[in-house]
């Protein structure tokens, strides 16, 4: 009886610890388990990004509105 009650902490550790990665299992999968909604929020994201880099980076346009950059 007393090898059972000190086998108990392990055995509860290795269990609640077996529950927690079978919980976390399914987080930070990336776009795989994204919802469809915030895979086309991220896909008009990366188009905007894309074209304001175009845009910045059209030579001879008027670009006085921007900071001067640093560096």
């Amino acid at each position: 009886m007393r090898l059972v009650l000190s086998l108990l902490p392990a055995l509860g550790c290795g269990a609640v610890m077996f529950a927690c990665v079978r919980m976390m299992s399914g987080h930070g999968k990336g776009p795989s388990g994204a919802k469809p909604d915030s895979e086309r929020e991220l896909m008009d994201l990366r188009d905007e990004v894309a074209r304001l880099k175009a845009e910045r980076s059209v030579p001879g346009e008027d670009t006085s509105s921007f900071p001067a950059p640093r560096g």
